[in-house]
């Protein structure tokens, strides 16, 4: 068996249009695979901006329950500096054997985009028209 901890990272590039006045949103399913007894099971998240070293969310627990696989979201406050930073979604299991293992499923990372100008442009320009018709 082994009793090392074990570390799952998953990387994801942040869009360089990220509109930070919006949370950003990370769901994801976890649960555990635990024998009866080994208890002292952990199973934590943390979130990095690696681009900027900056922790957005620090190291902790995950609600992982035994043998069954539950819902889990973060928000993560963004901010301005963020665009077009990677970002590392960091899962830590504790003393991973055989025994016992953080199941995750169904993860989805959500963000918003702040528009294109030439699509707002072209937004805006299709309202005037709209408006113009209206009017004849």
């Amino acid at each position: 068996a082994n009793d090392a901890d074990t570390t799952i990272t998953i990387t994801v590039d942040l869009p360089s249009l990220l509109d930070d006045t919006i949370d950003g949103v990370f769901t994801f399913l976890a649960g555990q695979r635990i024998e009866s007894g080994s208890g002292g099971f952990e199973g934590d998240l943390e979130i990095v901006n690696v681009t900027d070293s900056r922790v957005i969310r620090s190291k902790a627990a995950v609600n992982h329950p035994n043998f069954t696989m539950v819902a889990n979201t973060e928000l993560i406050d963004f901010i301005a500096a963020d665009a077009g930073d990677t970002l590392e979604l960091r899962f830590y299991e504790s003393a991973g054997n055989s025994a016992r293992g953080l199941q995750l499923a169904d993860l989805q990372l959500d963000v918003q985009v702040v528009p294109e100008p030439s699509s707002l442009a072209l937004l805006g320009l299709g309202g005037m028209l709209i408006g113009l018709r209206r009017r004849s």
